[in-house]
């Protein structure tokens, strides 16, 4: 027995052929994106081009990347003078662009993003620091975060610095929960 389809019926099982079709042309017939893998970035070339920058910045002992091209993260042969977290900081602002090609989890300039409740406290935070003894501690950057701000001078080496930001430490600490 033959079953008859009214036209309304035949067009909605061509609208369904032409769409499943589509489906597969841009899944490229693997049954669905979750098994393509994810497109890869050239790690080694955003290393290399992020040491070329700190190179050219001040840093040109900087020792060339061993980069793992699966994870994109970069390890540097021990080199003498060299301490790959105080340098990095140094080109931070110069050169961190050339690592945003990365993921996250590769790219060591990489910084949470700082919400505005967060910021406040920050911002609430450098200023119990100021009103408490300690009058030379920076606001935070627009984006939560100290830009060129090294510490105070003499703490940890002046044992009347060290007192005296411990003591504001003491007071503002419990405010943000520490």
């Amino acid at each position: 027995m033959c079953a008859a389809f009214d036209a309304p019926t035949i067009e909605r099982m061509r609208y369904l052929t032409i769409v499943a079709s589509l489906l597969l042309v841009t899944t490229g017939c693997t049954g669905g994106s979750g098994n393509r893998p994810a497109p890869k970035t050239d790690a080694t070339a955003a290393w290399r081009a992020f040491v070329a920058c700190a190179r050219a910045n001040g840093k040109p002992a900087w020792p060339d990347p061993v980069v793992d091209t699966d994870s994109g993260q970069a390890t540097f042969p021990e080199t003498p003078g060299f301490n790959p977290k105080a340098e990095f900081e140094a080109v931070r602002d110069a050169c961190g662009h050339e690592l945003d090609t990365l993921p996250p989890q590769a790219n060591p300039l990489a910084r949470p993003v700082v919400g505005p409740s967060e910021l406040q406290m920050k911002l609430r935070d450098a200023q119990c620091m100021r009103d408490n003894g300690v009058p030379e501690w920076p606001d935070p950057g627009a984006d939560g975060y100290y830009h060129g701000f090294d510490g105070i001078p003499g703490y940890n080496t002046d044992p009347a610095v060290t007192q005296r930001v411990n003591a504001a430490r003491n007071v503002c600490d419990p405010l943000r929960g520490r």
